[in-house]
This record gives structure tokens, C-alpha cells and sequence, in this order.
């Protein structure tokens, strides 16, 4: 007996002594359970620092089908278990207006078809709110828990899907910001370290290590909600008037380069749906498509503003220069026509902005030569990338043939009054903005700061400068030179009462027979610009085509309200622009049928 108790006595020193650090290291091991702690998304926000997108708490509660099978209880623990589970599915019942029997039939359904498939999650109602989760929890009903996830919601709807985009399946950005700004928005997890019993549940007081988790940054944009808005109704309206293929507006503060709007229709919205939380509407790629900034198009007549400011500039022409529009201009074996076979004779600068003279502008091109007028928009940066965290964005080109020749006549004659060259609808506005700023051309501008979750302010993007294009005279010569589009030229129903309007129309050909893009750009107040706003609409195919009837309308729209609302002082307070681009008619008197013939006529 004295050897055997030796023997366990030397057993025991071996296994508590000798190898007691490393059972207990592996008990513990066998105990401990890392679980993570999510980290909270990062918001977006608009200028004002209202979120624009939001996570919020979104609950689902489901049951473990095992939790109904007792074969492995005694006959009293089964009974006391049913009478639980049934008493608490009355509960559940009223906090969640449902009705007992549903939820009743649900779990039986899962327990029947448990043996084939078993699976230990039935989700019973999803959307539940942070408050009635908590009141779930307390009832500690055995088999039912409660899964929390976020909710990512947009309260800005279509307003600004494209620019805030959305979240994919595995809750990270998929498009918009929410891509773009993935990597302040997304945040880092945390943990904690704590032992469990062998049912997994855990040991109270037994935490061995918490990291915390580090929220997201929050992201303040640029953008303003109401001008978002005003925009969108307007792109809305013209959807429903000329049924185009699409439609983008921006509008962007020209002295910083800030973006207020962008806008592209057709939109979606990323909110989940009201009757099934956790699912959105589905999204198609057209609707994905940001069209402000993704989108290459041939602008057409609104590039001759860059055309003739960079000639003005560089000595290749003066105010004063004149050529000789014909209706109807040769250049090898093509011929450049004006709009509906106008001739407009002998034209300046300001006149070919003012009656949109293709002739007159391919004369300035061709004065220029295709090096140079390749310059003037790089200069304006139309061939630049935008810089801004969408992803997608494009830049302009020259010429996608390389094949051809570079700068030949013909290339740079069309290319003169915007034809054969591309650029995007945001870069264009870019360019204008420099027009409207002296001639400073600013980067875009969509990401203003980045704060943390208390607010405090860890990163500013303030504006930045990218070059003079042109001498702040000629910046200013061109703007009043586009003032007269707007008061007696093609773009008389962009006017507004109250303020001095600058812009130019566009109606450019698409490759297809019968398809255009019609466009407007303007910025107002003229003599004190305040913003730029473009106006793009793509393959219209009801009621009308040109710039002038589809977009420099919508146009004046917007900014009427936009000067409204952010209370600009009147720089026309006499409406003379107004007045010039919409003469009263006439108060005709009694007259002979030969004499009212001839009115009509004129």
C-alpha cells in the first residue's frame, strides 16, 4: 500500500508539477473564446453635416430547431420546456404583432424538415427595432435569439444614389463613395477574450482582454441637399417631356471648385424595402452609371468657348477678327454645315459664340492648328482625370484613332467647335468654372473633411488650385461674350429675371442617325458668378433636340430657384437681360389682310 501511494504521489508531482503549466495552458485554450467586436461604418454627409448615409441597428429574430426535440430531456423537463417555448411565443406574438399561430407554424415546419436538413437558424421576423430587441432578449425564451447586423439607409434616396452608391452582400462599398471612401469609412474591429462552460455560454466574470473597436471615419462632402433636389426635379421633368436615353446636371461653386449636384437619371434607390428589410430593389447597370463623371460624350458647341478664349489669349485672333460664314465650308472631302443651313456671314468672336457659327469657329481652329487647340483643352483640364473618390471616373481625349491623322485640317477644324474631340459632363463644367473664376482653373472638389465618431475633425481636402488657363481679361472678355447668347442668341431661354446670365448651348450628333445630346451650361450671377451649372440631356426622342428647347429651359429652372434660396443679390435688377431675351409682342392695330400678311411673314 505504501508503494502505491508512493507511486500516485510521484504520478500527481509529475502531471501538477512537471506538466501543470501546460494542462492548465491547454484547459484554458479549451475555455477561452475570442469574439469580435464589429466596428461601426463611417457616415457620409452632406456640406451642412447632415448624414446623407447612415448604418442603423436592424434586428432578426430567429430559432434553433433543435431547441424542440427532447429526446434527450426527461419526460418533466420536456413538459416544462413546451410550456416555455409556448408561453413565449405568445409573448413574442404581442411585442411584435404577429400573430402566434404564424410564428407557431414556422417553427414546426423547421422542426419536421430538421432530421433531412438541419439547420440551427429559422429567421421568424426581420426589421426588428434596437428597443423591442432588447425587450426579446429579457424574456429569455429557450431556442429563440436575436441577430444584429447594421442597416445601411440613404436618406437622400435617388436624390444622390450614383455619388453615395451602396453597400454589396459582404457590407462593403460597391459603388459611389461608399466605394470610393471605403477605406475611411470601413473602420477597424476589436475583440474580447472571455471563457466559456462547455455549452459555450459564458463564464461571468472571466474577461481576459478587450480590444476596442474603431469606428469608421465619417465623410463630409460637398454636395447640397437642396440644390440635389431642385436638380433632380428638374432632371425628372425633363424624363417625362422629351424621353431621353439619360440625363446629367452638375453644378459646382466655381471659386473653389466645390461640387453642389450631380445628378444622373435614369437613378435607383439603395434603400432596403418596407415590407422585407435587409433586401433593396434591384439595380441595373444603366442606373448605376454616374453620367456626370463616367460618361465620355462629343459636347459640341460648348467647347467653342475654349476655343476662342485660348485664341484670344494667345494673340491668334483679336475681338475684332473676322471670317466669313457661308452656310457651307469645304475642307477636303468634307463639308461643315451651321445648324439647320444657316449663314451667318461675316462673324466674331462674340458672334459666333452668340449665334453658335460652326464655320466661324473651324476658321479659329484652323488658324490655331490642331497642337494648339489640343492645348487650349488640356489647359481648361478636359482631358484631365476629375480627382474625385468616385470610382469610374473618366478623362477626355483628343482622338481614340490613333490610326489617323492627329492634326489634320479636318480633325481640327471639327474639334474646334467641339466635334471628334470627348470629355465628360463634370470636367466641361470644370472648365466653365474656370472661365467664371478669372481664369483659374480649380481641382473638383466632392470630399470637404474627415471626422471621427465624436465629431472632431481628423483630415481637410481644402480647394485647391490648378492653373491660370487664360489672362483673368480674357476670362472675363469671354464671359460677357457668352452673356450674349443669352440675350439675343440661342440661348434666350436660359434668362432669368434679376441676374445677368452667361452660357452656351450644345447640341452635338451622336454616331447614330437621328441622335443627339443637347445641353446647356450657364453661370450666374454673370458679373459675380456664383455657380456653374451644366445641363446634358442624351438622345432625346419627343419634342424637340437642341440644347436650346431641352436643356438651357431646365436650366433657368434651377438657377432661379438656387438664387432664391441661397438669397444671391440681384445683379440685373432691372431685368434688362430678361426683357431682351423675351421682347413683348407687338399690340397690332387694325390693318388691311395685305398688311397683316406682311406682319406674319416678318
Amino acid at each position: 500500500m505504501a508503494g502505491l501511494y508512493l507511486l500516485l504521489t510521484i504520478r500527481l508531482f509529475i502531471v501538477q508539477g512537471l506538466h501543470g503549466p501546460a494542462y492548465r495552458e491547454l484547459a484554458l485554450e479549451e475555455r477561452l473564446r475570442k469574439i469580435t467586436l464589429p466596428a461601426g461604418r463611417g457616415e457620409i454627409l452632406d456640406r451642412y453635416g447632415r448624414p446623407l448615409a447612415v448604418s442603423l441597428y436592424c434586428g432578426t429574430l430567429g430559432f434553433d430547431p433543435h431547441a424542440e426535440l427532447y429526446n434527450h430531456l426527461s419526460s418533466l423537463e420536456a413538459s416544462h420546456r413546451k410550456a416555455e417555448i409556448a408561453n413565449g411565443i405568445n409573448r413574442l406574438a404581442d411585442i411584435l404583432n404577429l400573430s402566434a399561430s404564424q410564428i407557431t407554424s414556422k417553427i414546426q415546419n423547421a422542426v419536421n424538415s430538421y432530421s433531412a436538413t438541419p439547420s440551427r437558424w429559422l429567421p421568424i421576423c426581420k426589421g426588428i427595432t434596437l428597443a423591442k430587441a432588447e425587450e426579446i432578449n429579457a424574456l429569455d425564451i429557450p431556442g429563440f435569439a436575436i441577430q444584429n447586423r447594421p442597416e445601411r439607409v440613404y436618406s437622400s434616396g435617388e436624390n444622390a444614389a450614383q455619388v453615395i452608391g451602396f453597400l454589396g452582400p459582404n457590407g462593403n462599398g460597391a459603388a459611389g463613395l461608399e466605394l470610393g471612401c471605403q477605406k475611411w469609412l470601413v473602420g477597424h474591429p476589436g475583440y474580447a477574450s472571455i471563457e466559456t462552460d462547455p455549452h459555450n455560454r459564458e463564464i461571468p466574470g472571466t474577461l481576459r482582454k478587450m480590444v476596442a473597436a474603431k469606428n469608421g471615419l465619417n465623410v463630409k462632402t460637398t454636395l447640397d441637399p437642396d440644390a440635389q433636389r431642385i436638380a433632380t426635379e428638374t432632371a425628372e421633368q425633363i424624363m417625362k417631356k422629351f424621353h431621353p436615353h439619360g440625363v446629367a446636371i452638375v453644378i459646382v461653386d466655381p471659386s473653389t471648385g466645390s461640387i453642389r449636384a450631380l445628378v444622373s437619371l435614369p437613378a435607383y434607390n439603395a434603400n432596403p424595402l418596407p415590407t422585407d428589410p435587409g433586401k433593396r430593389p434591384p439595380i441595373t447597370l444603366a442606373e448605376v452609371r454616374d453620367r456626370c463623371v463616367d460618361s465620355l460624350y462629343e459636347p459640341g458647341s460648348t467647347m467653342k468657348a475654349f476655343t476662342l478664349s485660348y485664341a484670344l489669349d494667345h494673340g491668334f485672333i483679336t475681338p475684332d477678327t473676322t471670317f466669313y460664314c457661308n452656310g457651307d465650308f469645304k475642307l477636303g472631302r468634307r463639308h461643315i454645315h451651321c445648324a439647320m443651313g444657316e449663314k451667318h456671314g461675316w462673324v466674331n468672336a462674340a458672334k459666333i459664340l452668340r449665334v453658335s457659327c460652326n464655320i466661324g469657329a473651324a476658321h479659329v481652329g484652323l488658324r490655331m492648328g490642331g497642337r494648339n487647340l489640343e492645348k487650349a483643352f488640356q489647359t481648361f483640364g478636359l482631358f484631365d482625370t476629375p480627382g474625385i473618390p468616385i470610382p469610374g471616373e473618366a478623362r477626355g481625349h483628343w482622338s481614340f484613332d490613333f490610326s489617323a491623322l492627329r492634326y489634320s485640317d479636318a480633325k481640327t477644324a471639327r474639334a474646334a467647335f467641339g466635334q471628334a474631340v470627348t470629355t465628360s459632363p463634370l470636367l466641361l463644367t470644370m472648365g466653365y468654372a474656370a472661365l467664371a473664376n478669372n481664369g483659374m482653373l480649380m481641382h473638383a472638389r466632392l470630399v470637404s473633411s474627415l471626422s471621427d465618431s465624436v465629431g472632431k475633425v481628423v483630415q481637410q481636402f481644402p480647394p485647391q488650385a490648378v492653373r491660370q488657363t487664360v489672362s483673368p481679361d480674357v476670362a472675363h472678355e469671354l464671359v460677357q461674350m457668352l452673356e450674349g447668347v443669352v440675350t439675343d442668341g440661342t440661348g434666350t431661354a436660359a434668362a432669368i429675371p434679376g441676374y445677368y446670365v452667361a452660357g452656351k448651348t450644345g447640341t452635338a450628333s451622336l454616331y447614330k442617325p437621328g441622335q443627339y445630346i443637347g445641353s446647356f451650361i450657364g453661370i450666374v450671377p454673370a458679373t459675380a458668378p456664383k455657380v456653374v451649372i451644366l445641363v446634358a440631356v442624351n438622345d432625346p426622342s419627343q419634342n424637340g433636340y437642341y440644347g436650346a428647347e431641352v436643356a438651357a429651359p431646365a436650366f433657368q429652372q434651377i438657377a432661379s430657384r438656387l438664387m432664391t434660396l441661397w438669397r444671391v443679390p440681384e445683379d440685373d435688377p432691372e431685368d434688362s437681360q430678361y426683357k431682351a431675351a423675351n421682347p413683348a409682342p407687338k399690340v397690332q392695330g387694325p390693318t388691311s389682310s395685305k398688311s397683316a400678311a406682311a406682319a406674319v411673314s416678318d
